[in-house]
């Protein structure tokens, strides 16, 4: 006879026991899914998948976006009255906006499209 002590709080503690000289399919998903039941782990499909490297992606897009932001600041206060290099940095930092302004309609678009799905629209 094999015992699983689950690792919950001592409140949900609980076993899950099965004979395994009489080992079914059937006892082996149910421990399973008590298992995870009370360890709290819940089922990731590829939606899931998908809408987290989605908001990985849009973070990591923000990021950038300010930091050419700063770049761009940095770059247009050393110009130093250099007229090329004055306009190259507000190229770029007009650039950085419109990227920022993407990313954070990318989000909206993407939470709304979501809880279109979900239903909670």
């Amino acid at each position: 006879m094999i015992t699983v002590l689950l690792g919950a709080p001592a409140a949900q503690a609980g076993t899950c026991t099965f004979d395994i000289t009489n080992l079914s399919l059937k006892t082996s998903f149910n421990c399973v899914k008590e298992i995870r039941n009370k360890s709290g782990i819940k089922d990731v499909g590829p939606v899931d998948i998908i809408l987290t490297f989605l908001k990985v992606a849009l973070t990591l897009a923000a990021i950038i976006a300010v930091i050419a932001i700063v770049v761009s600041g940095f770059m247009y206060v050393t110009a130093g009255g250099d007229e090329q290099k004055a306009a190259k940095a507000k190229k770029a930092l007009i650039y950085a906006i419109i990227g920022l302004v993407v990313i954070g309609i990318s989000v909206a678009i993407v939470n709304l499209v979501v809880n279109t799905l979900q239903g909670k629209i």
